[in-house]
């Protein structure tokens, strides 16, 4: 598929100059090879403790074959390929649904002994046009060539990698096949030996046939076998996909094929040997994907040395954000006019006993109505569990174990008896990967699907891996039912993973496998940790259209570095169609008091989002955090007016410049710039039913329009709730005054 025509922006670095300009680029790519380059968000904000690289995107189509190059600055070229964990940066070659990731493995000796690394690259792509074919070349990085001042932040400027690895691929309209050539270069000051370049290509499950030659016509080979030849192919009959290699100028192929999972490798070896300070050498393959299966080895492309071309460094400059459906958005009124349905407002801490018992209690002051707890002490968890339930909390319980070791285990919890309230109301674990990386096959593909792995389909490879996921969990809930035969189960999940990055996207297969076969009992916690807001909406939206029956976005502590930014992620859930919210591993009692406003900024979030019957007051706004932003701008004039008789205007604005102290002046005349805090009890949205039931039942209503918040209630108490409500954005718009001007914030 073509990727969209659109003029991104790219930083086009000129060869030799030293000065950067912008450019379509369009210009520069050959007929008919779409090209796209971009950035994506990960985790973090800048400036957060926790931040993590930006990666950059680029990627090629030649309407036969797509090319995917992504960077993420520091970690090397790996078998990037479904499940996609963990996360590294990738060269793949792409014919959906079939895909095929490069790795690199140098090898050398000098008088400190022998070494292994991998290919870390260095940032950018480079391109020549070329006969109507487009030339593309990536670099590792080195100790001649570090990684230039286009990345500063996150990563570790020093290289010690002496040989510098240079790979071309020329692209042709049309063309499936791709000449490669490869130069490697002594760019230290030492001489070397035992200098070799290893890349390496696999895959497993759904491939049938496979086949070697040593001329021109291909001879079928059966699993399990290993050995070398001059071309190799693997072909998908369940895909109707394939791809050939085959060696040229100074390359050896060996490969290898696996009982286990039909799994199969290709590593291409160039053996250098003693390589002196300086010295260079070249070495070239092919790589075709193939529609049917080849029958004859097709004479190699080769590309001679490029050394007199001039080629062009692009970095991408523009943000790619994820998809949303806007016209799906949950709204704040659409809240309001679902009041009686449940909502989470929930919290899970990184705080031991006994602190925790009163710290659960402070946060259902502020509304929470779900806490996760860990097992710690077994008997010290049954009274929080029991002590939650008598505050109203539904109380979640995480096993032991990680997800790399298999099920949780709460066998500690259950060694002795427990009362009805202290059992927990669901158990669960975090899922800390992307699709089925970590689960067993633990199920027959063959009993179930009537024919081998080699003959599956792409659709019958994920489906098979969702059903070992909801299997797990399927295990885990039936054999806690002995001790408590109504708990539900939940999981933290960061899938699906960042939009736009992956090669391949099977996410609705997967997820709609495990919501249908897990059923009602389950409650996901998706996450994302960064601010790139339309992908918290865009994996919530993913979840509930699967069919999930209970979502949770789950933002963690110190990834963000504002207020206004938790506020906003949970808003983005909010539209997305989340149930609800829960922070992870916060600190409420324990934490410094310059770090309170996290946790704060989490449960106010959710207060605005997710509001339910027993509030005293409702804040109607539609991006809560905007209020945050306003209250917290330096020199703020703060005008009230009270159209009630019964609320003193002096003694509020007091209150608030109290919490505001970076508040200016107060003026009773409006001006320009003034934010007016009005106060009445004329009910203004008349037309609005659920509103209408807010005011009705004496509950205080927060809103703001332009520069002015409306403060609204029928009777005194109602009016003392919303304002108390607007104090407490207050409380968290003095903290973002504070960060937002770099106070107490983590250097970076």
């Amino acid at each position: 598929m073509k990727f969209k025509q659109v003029a991104l922006l790219l930083t086009l670095l000129v060869p030799n100059s030293g000065i950067a300009q912008s450019k379509n680029h369009d210009a520069l790519t050959a007929p008919g090879v779409s090209f796209e380059s971009y950035l994506v968000r990960w985790w973090g904000a800048p400036g957060s403790k926790r931040m993590r690289p930006i990666y950059r995107i680029s990627r090629f189509d030649t309407d036969a074959l797509q090319l995917h190059y992504g960077i993420v600055p520091g970690r090397d070229l790996a078998d990037y390929t479904m499940p996609y964990n963990p996360i590294r940066s990738f060269l793949s070659f792409v014919d959906p649904p079939a895909e095929l990731a490069q790795q690199v493995n140098i090898l050398y000796s000098d008088t400190a002994g022998a070494h292994s690394i991998g290919f870390t690259p260095r940032s950018g792509v480079e391109m020549v046009s070329q006969n109507n074919q487009l030339l593309v070349k990536i670099r590792n990085r080195t100790i001649a060539m570090p990684e230039d001042v286009t990345i500063k932040r996150g990563v570790d400027n020093e290289e010690s990698n002496p040989l510098s690895l240079e790979e071309v691929l020329a692209l042709r309209k049309g063309s499936s096949n791709v000449p490669v050539l490869c130069t490697v270069t002594n760019s230290g000051d030492k001489d070397l030996s035992d200098v070799a370049v290893v890349l390496t290509f696999e895959q497993s499950f759904c491939w049938s046939h496979f086949g070697i030659a040593e001329n021109d016509v291909y001879t079928e080979l059966n699993s399990p076998k290993s050995g070398s030849a001059r071309a190799f192919y693997a072909w998908s009959v369940g895909m109707e996909r394939g791809y050939s290699f085959t060696a040229a100028e100074g390359m050896e192929l060996t490969y290898q094929l696996f009982p286990e999972m039909n799994r199969w490798q290709v590593k291409l070896r160039c053996t250098v040997g003693d390589f002196p300070k300086g010295a260079s050498k070249n070495f070239k393959f092919e790589l075709r994907a193939h529609r049917s299966i080849p029958e004859r080895v097709e004479n190699p492309v080769v590309l001679n040395n490029l050394s007199n071309m001039s080629f062009t460094r692009f970095q991408p400059a523009s943000f790619k954000t994820s998809p949303i459906e806007p016209e799906k958005r949950v709204c704040i009124i659409d809240q309001i006019a679902n009041l009686d349905r449940p909502k989470v407002r929930g919290m899970n801490l990184c705080t031991g006993f006994p602190q925790v018992f009163k710290d659960i209690e402070t946060l259902r002051e502020w509304g929470c109505n779900l806490f996760i707890t860990g097992l710690g002490d077994p008997d010290q968890t049954a009274d929080l569990i029991r002590h939650g339930h008598e505050l109203g909390i539904e109380m979640l319980l995480a096993g032991h174990g990680s997800y790399m070791e298999g099920l949780p285990k709460f066998d500690a919890f259950y060694a002795r008896p427990r009362t009805p309230e202290q059992l927990p109301d669901a158990i669960g674990q975090d899922e800390d990967h992307y699709y089925w990386d970590a689960i067993a096959p633990v199920r027959s593909f063959e009993a179930e699907n009537g024919k081998s792995l080699g003959q599956a389909t792409h659709d019958e490879m994920v489906t098979y891996w969702a059903k070992c996921f909801s299997d797990k969990w399927k295990n885990i809930q039936q054999s806690q039912k002995q001790y408590n035969a109504d708990a539900g189960i939940w999981f933290y999940a960061p899938f699906p993973g960042v939009a736009h990055v992956d090669p391949l996207d099977r996410y609705d297969l997967f997820l709609r496998t495990i919501s249908g076969d897990i059923g009602d009992n389950l409650t996901v916690f998706p996450f994302y940790y960064g601010i790139e807001y339309n992908q918290i909406e865009y994996i919530v939206s993913k979840w509930k259209a699967a069919g999930a029956a209970r979502v949770v976005f789950l933002p963690m502590r110190e990834f963000l570095t504002l207020p206004s930014q938790y506020i906003r992620a949970i808003t983005a859930a909010r539209r997305g169609g989340a149930d609800g919210t829960c922070g992870f591993n916060f600190a409420v009692g324990d934490a410094p008091p310059e770090m309170e406003w996290m946790w704060k900024a989490v449960i106010l979030g959710a207060w605005a989002n997710f509001p339910e019957p027993e509030f005293g007051a409702f804040c109607i706004l539609e991006e809560p955090a905007e209020l945050v932003e306003i209250l917290s701008m330096p020199d703020l004039v703060l005008r009230v007016v009270s159209e009630a008789a019964d609320l003193n205007e002096k003694e509020h604005l007091a209150r608030l410049q109290e919490t505001l102290s970076h508040v200016r002046n107060n003026s009773k005349q409006p001006t320009a710039d003034a934010l007016t805090i009005l106060i009445t009890k004329d009910f203004a949205a008349k037309k609005d039913a659920g509103l209408q039931i807010l005011w009705k039942s004496n509950r205080g209503i927060l809103q703001m329009s332009s520069r002015t918040v409306r403060l609204a209630g029928a009777s005194a108490n109602a009016l003392k709730n919303a304002f108390n409500l607007l104090l407490r954005f207050a409380d968290l718009a003095r903290d973002e005054n504070r960060l937002s001007r770099g106070e107490n914030q983590s250097e970076h």
